[in-house]
This record gives structure tokens, sequence and C-alpha cells, in this order.
């Protein structure tokens, strides 16, 4: 199973290092340009939120790939090493990585997008003993679907999504598919 989701994973980098090779000889014809740089607070990174680059294909069609960051928690640590307390420090780490297209419909100021992408969720665990240190990485690739409303100014946009995103594991407080919001704002450079 772990094999099958890297296959995926390298298809859809693939694919996404393909289109932007292939943008950028693309003409846009919108103000600010053809590249731009925003945050999203939750949305597709779930929970605090990301940083992310787009890149304008055509007026309608935008690339883009972003980072999130979920917790970093780093603290002191026991265990049981054959009837032996054994002290050692401990270091959590989850974040989020992520790929996504957008479809624009309008011409002006305000417009309405569909928006579907990928998000890697990685768990990084590494717990550090005089004997040894455990190191663990567990990445879950998973889906989302949104649909939005952006309100641009001359350089500015703002973004109002509703998202469906497939979280990585079915929990007793969150399902498995959620409805999500995320907030966005972004400056064309």
């Amino acid at each position: 199973m772990k094999d099958k989701s890297l296959v995926y994973r390298k298809i859809i980098i693939l694919s996404f290092l393909s289109l932007m090779f292939h943008a950028m000889n693309a003409q846009v014809n919108q103000t600010g340009g053809k590249h731009a740089l925003n945050i999203e607070l939750v949305g597709r990174a779930f929970l605090f939120g990301s940083f992310n680059y787009e890149y304008a294909l055509t007026n309608q069609i935008s690339l883009g790939g972003g980072l999130g960051l979920g917790n970093i928690q780093a603290g002191d640590i026991t265990r049981d090493n054959n009837g032996i307390p054994e002290n050692g420090r401990y270091f959590d780490m989850s974040s989020t990585q992520m790929i996504y297209g957008n479809y624009f419909i309008g011409k002006h100021k305000h417009k309405l997008y569909f928006t579907a992408g990928a998000t890697n969720f990685l768990i990084v665990n590494r717990n550090k003993y005089p004997s040894e240190t455990e190191f663990f990485v567990e990445p879950k690739l998973e889906w989302n679907l949104g649909l939005g409303y952006q309100f641009s100014g001359a350089r500015t946009y703002y973004r109002l999504t509703a998202y469906c995103i497939s979280l990585p594991d079915d929990s007793s407080f969150f399902p498995k598919y959620l409805p999500w919001l995320g907030l966005s704002m972004g400056y064309k450079l």
C-alpha cells in the first residue's frame, strides 16, 4: 500500500511540474502578473493554514502549491527498557504540502472559482534515548475540492472558499470527509 501511495505522489508531482514548465509560455492578460503569493487560514491545510504560491496559466486557470504547519511539540519522555527506566527527548511535527488547480469564472473584481487538489499530511516523530533513536515518518495523501469567491484589487485579492476535504484518518471527533472553510489573502507579483 505504501508503494502505491508513493507512485500516486510521484505522478501528481511530475504532472504539476510538467504543467508549470508548459505554462511558462502561456499568455496572461491580468492585473499584477502571472505569479501570486497568498496566505490561507484553515482551508486545505485543515487546522492552522498555509503559505501558497500560484502561477496563472490563463485568465481562467491557475496552478498552485503550498506548505502548512500543523503542530510542533518537543519534550521529555520516559520508557521502560528491559525493566530499567530510560529518559529521553521527543520531537513531533505535523505539516502539509499541497498542489492544486483553480478555474475562475468572471472578468473583473468579482470572480467565482472552482478548485481541486491533493494535500499530503506528513507526520514526523523522533524519540531520542541514550540507547537508541526511534524515527517515524507517516505521509498520507488526500484530496480536496472547493467552491469560492474572489474579490480582486489592483494587486491584492481576498478569497472565501467552501471546501470538502478528505482527512487522513477517521476519528471520533472529525469524519473522514469534512466540509470546511478557507479564508485567503494574496498578492500578485
